[in-house]
């Protein structure tokens, strides 16, 4: 079977599109570890402002990766169906909102004070650019 109607062969990229690509790949993967690496460093201060218990503080970060983790496999998937840089491109986007929304969170607790919710909604775009930063 030939190649599909729709999909043309694209030229071969410059070598500095390639290194492009790779810097803003490698920026998406330190935002990750930068991100991880902030909330852990941050419990204590969002403990003594929010007076939060410890399990408090355990959720604000299992909520992250909880979601991130299970939707990895999905991402992968609609990453192959959509195109990667579209999936890529979403997932950087909203997961900027949801780190401004984070940012501006009066309260540690569920719905009337929405660190954790919001952690939880931001996890949810997290992790389309992976499979396409992989990859």
């Amino acid at each position: 079977m030939g190649p599909l109607p729709w999909r043309f062969p694209l030229p071969e990229p410059s070598r500095k599109r390639r290194y492009l690509v790779l810097a803003i790949c490698c920026l998406s993967l330190f935002l990750v570890g930068m991100d991880a690496t902030i909330i852990n460093v941050a419990l204590p201060s969002i403990g003594r402002d929010f007076s939060a218990p410890v399990s408090g503080l355990q959720w604000t970060v299992d909520a992250y990766m909880l979601v991130t983790a299970s939707l990895l496999m999905l991402a992968g998937s609609t990453g192959d169906r959509v195109g990667r840089p579209t999936v890529f491109q979403i997932g950087i986007a909203t997961f900027t909102l949801g780190s401004v929304a984070c940012s501006l969170a009066p309260g540690l607790g569920w719905l009337a004070e929405p660190l954790i919710d919001l952690r939880f909604f931001r996890s949810l775009p997290w992790p389309l650019p992976e499979p396409a930063t992989a990859g």
